[in-house]
């Protein structure tokens, strides 16, 4: 059951300041705000840009009860569209974008709900699952900048939607590599990637094997183990 805040509770302070904002986005896979736009529309995506972050650093928050701040976070979000103030610097910063694009809050509370689907789900079983669940974390991003643009059409928003879960996915996919390294040194590191390096060399087997193991025995190479092994040591698997 969702905790609802009430208006004595501490609001949410996990605001981020510009410098950090704009390290956040050089790590980007692409420019937050080109510096080919207009200034005032580079304002106005950094400032939606800030409260996404704001929103996802709650999610991943490694204290702090998320799910109640993320119901703060939403009730902040709706006094932004009521025209009253709020504690969260974040969304101050956007309110002046709210009333001069006429946004609309739905992207957001969107964004707010992938957070809350994320302290409870990890893992998508097919593509259906993965894309309903883009629905909330990234296509609101693409819908927010047509609003920004004067831009929203039928036609836009689901191509929009197209792109913001292609991008998505594209980040899961790099995303793969960091959380796959491994934190151990020495001979611990050693022993794990072996390990691994022995699956990666049994796959290799089954393969060459057409995956008949009824009329093949398919085991892994000594060299096939030592190439994986390096492999896993050194970054590249």
């Amino acid at each position: 059951m969702r905790r609802v805040p009430t208006p004595t509770e501490e609001p949410v302070h996990r605001d981020t300041d510009a410098a950090a904002l704009r390290a956040q986005e050089s790590a980007e896979n692409f420019p937050v705000a080109a510096r080919l736009l207009p200034k005032a529309l580079r304002e106005a995506l950094r400032a939606v840009y800030g409260v996404a972050r704001t929103i996802d650093e709650i999610g991943d928050s490694s204290s702090g009860d998320r799910l109640a701040e993320l119901d703060e976070i939403e009730r902040q979000i709706h006094e932004v569209w009521a025209g009253r103030p709020v504690a969260c610097a974040a969304l101050e910063r956007l309110r002046p974008v709210v009333k001069r694009h006429r946004l609309t809050s739905a992207p957001f509370l969107a964004l707010v709900e992938a957070n809350r689907i994320d302290q409870n789900r990890s893992t998508y079983p097919t593509w259906a699952d993965l894309r309903h669940y883009c629905t909330y974390s990234a296509d609101p991003v693409g819908r927010i900048v047509l609003e920004i643009l004067g831009a929203t059409r039928p036609d836009r928003v689901a191509m929009s939607d197209d792109v913001c879960t292609a991008l998505q996915v594209l980040e899961h996919c790099q995303d793969v590599a960091e959380d796959r390294r491994r934190t151990l040194h020495g001979s611990g590191r050693v022993a794990v990637a072996g390990y691994v390096g022995g699956g990666f060399a049994t796959v290799d087997a089954l393969r060459r094997a057409d995956f008949d193991v009824l009329a093949v025995v398919a085991r892994p190479r000594r060299r096939d183990m030592a190439r994986h092994t390096f492999g896993v040591l050194v970054g590249r698997r």
